[in-house]
């Protein structure tokens, strides 16, 4: 197993030369008791239910004598999803690795996966340096109503990590806390690619099943769980006013390089977000390099809705990136040539179908496709589907059914001749140019 852990700060890391600073914003109205980045509750502090809690007995959530089917109930009432791009219901994790730690007489094993892989995004980055004891109050709860043995927070970047140890350095259990360094990349905060590099492994993912819950670190039942996961489940807890509900924390992008993270309820709609930061872009693609174009009638949709997977355009990790400029038919090429990079190269479909999308999306921004390659690349989007372990197939399939189904009137003209942006940018910029520049400067807006 993988014995690297973090026991103090890591030193200072310096900004990228000219970069802005990264905004922070929390939606107005939004108590500070009541929003993950603020300021928070000391750590550590038992969580202090009140009234309002949706489950039988509030005592129950007390750590020290912590009922995990209550735990679980506050979960589903509240829909808590998984926040780090699957959507997946938060109680039936729970309580599958409950169950198979039942099963198997082993002590289950819970991580906070702080790998933020997806290069347009700095929610989990942002919550991790403002408020680090929020996350691990919520690993706490997770770790002590499982009765595990060990809790990991798994990492990359140094200044979130040095923070994340700080705040662990007064761990109150159960078990212990170790702080681990991750290698950072697209696919290495893949539940599985966590679960192998804690063993000791590379961080790639693997075939699935088992799943980490069936059969995890060490062959334990484990819960890898996304940094705003566990903060918004210790928060739900934690909550005192009546009525309050989920937030959501996003990271907003432009291809003009401004990037700004927001918490905001689940009850507003994406045209309400982007009203509020003043952002006027025809094209959004939502939910980052795994997303889609939002289709008509989107921006109308709370984000609660967006979040459940309730709407077939998803939220995902929380990423929205506006396209002022930039067409969207170079927008995909780009995120095609980066996933083509960042692919585990352990899959065949993978290893050669995304390079293969890409060529015809490059072909399809220059002017030079025809409608066979078109043919060719809806075919690929559609069949190459669930083909791979790592999941950067399932987004270059993702992005570019999109495209031909939410964009047809763009990629038709792109048969005829290129648009004015794709002929005046034929070199095309990286797809990292989408990306949000770190180590950043935060600078919050009250």
């Amino acid at each position: 197993m993988r014995a690297e852990t973090v026991v103090g700060p890591t030193g200072p890391t310096s900004m990228p030369a000219g970069s802005r600073p990264l905004r922070v914003r929390v939606w107005p109205g939004l108590s500070e008791r009541a929003a993950l980045l603020g300021p928070g509750l000391p750590w550590p502090a038992p969580p202090a239910p009140g009234p309002d809690l949706e489950v039988p007995d509030p005592e129950r959530l007390d750590p020290e004598r912590l009922d995990l089917e209550a735990l679980a109930e506050l979960a589903e009432a509240a829909e808590l999803r998984g926040r780090g791009g699957a959507g997946f219901p938060f109680a039936v994790k729970l309580r599958a690795v409950a169950e198979q730690a039942g099963r198997t007489g082993l002590a289950p094993v819970v991580v906070l996966n702080g790998e933020e892989g997806e290069p347009a995004s700095a929610k989990d980055r942002v919550l991790m340096t403002l408020n680090p004891g929020l996350a691990l109050e919520g690993l706490r709860l997770v770790a002590a109503a499982l009765g595990a043995e060990t809790s990991y927070a798994y990492v990359s970047d140094p200044a979130a990590r040095e923070r994340i140890a700080a705040a662990g350095a007064v761990w109150p259990g159960p078990g212990a806390l170790r702080v681990v360094a991750a290698p950072s990349g697209y696919v290495s905060g893949e539940e599985t690619a966590v679960v192998r590099w804690l063993d000791g492994g590379p961080a790639k993912p693997t075939h699935k099943p088992p799943r980490p819950y069936e059969s995890g670190v060490a062959g334990r039942p484990t819960l890898v769980g996304n940094v705003e996961t566990f903060a918004q489940l210790a928060r739900l807890v934690r909550r005192r006013t009546e009525g309050d509900g989920l937030t959501v924390l996003l990271t907003v992008g432009t291809d003009r390089g401004e990037h700004v993270v927001v918490e905001v309820p689940d009850d507003r709609t994406l045209g309400d977000v982007l009203a509020w930061l003043r952002v006027d872009a025809d094209e959004v693609l939502l939910g980052g390099f795994f997303g889609r174009f939002v289709s008509t009638g989107t921006r109308g949709r709370p984000l609660r809705e967006l979040a459940s997977r309730a709407h077939p355009d998803v939220l995902g990790c929380g990423i929205v990136l506006a396209l002022h400029d930039t067409c969207p038919v170079s927008a995909v090429a780009q995120v095609l040539r980066y996933l083509d990079r960042e692919n585990a190269e352990q899959c065949g479909p993978c290893f050669k179908g995304i390079p293969a999308m890409a060529g015809v999306a490059d072909a399809l921004a220059a002017g030079t496709a025809g409608a066979e390659d078109v043919q060719r690349l809806a075919g690929w989007g559609t069949s190459l589907r669930g083909r791979g372990d790592c999941g950067t197939l399932d987004a270059a399939c993702g992005v570019v059914t999109s495209l031909l189904e939410q964009r047809a009137d763009v990629v038709a003209r792109h048969l005829e001749a290129p648009c004015g942006w794709c002929a005046d940018h034929p070199e095309r910029p990286e797809a990292t140019a989408f990306a949000v520049p770190w180590p950043a400067e935060i600078k919050e807006e009250r």
